[in-house]
C-alpha cells in the first residue's frame, strides 16, 4: 500500500505542572508562538503565556490516517514526558495531503 503525507495537529492540556516546569515553559513562550508553527516530521510545539493548552504540528508519512495519528500521538507523548511536562486530554486533527485540492490562479490571457 502507498504511503501518503498527513498533517496532524495534536492538541492537549498541560496538567499538574511542577513550578519549575511551568517556569521553563514561560521562559520559552516566545519561541513557541503560533506564528512560528510549521508541520514538520520532528513536530513544532505551540502554546501561549497562560500555559494551559498546547498544540503539536506533525507531518507524518503513513499508509492510513489511523497509523499516522498513532505515530503523532506517540511523538507528542514522548516529547512531553521526556521534558517532564504533565499533560492530558490529547486529541488529533488529521489532514490527508493527497486529498487537498490546489486551486491555481487562471491566467488573464485565457
Amino acid at each position: 500500500m502507498d504511503r501518503t503525507g498527513f498533517q496532524i495537529m495534536v492538541r492537549g492540556r498541560f496538567e499538574g505542572l511542577a513550578d519549575d516546569a511551568r517556569a521553563g515553559l514561560l521562559a520559552e513562550v516566545a519561541e513557541h508562538d503560533v506564528f512560528a508553527a510549521r508541520f514538520t516530521e520532528d513536530g513544532t510545539l505551540t502554546y501561549d503565556a497562560t500555559i494551559t493548552w498546547f498544540t503539536f504540528r506533525y507531518l507524518v508519512h503513513a499508509e492510513n490516517a489511523e497509523s499516522a495519528e498513532a505515530t503523532a500521538l506517540d511523538l507528542a507523548t514522548t516529547a512531553l514526558s521526556g521534558a517532564g511536562r504533565a499533560h492530558g486530554d490529547l486529541r488529533c486533527t488529521t489532514t490527508d495531503m493527497a486529498l487537498l485540492k490546489i486551486n491555481r490562479k487562471k491566467s488573464a490571457f485565457r
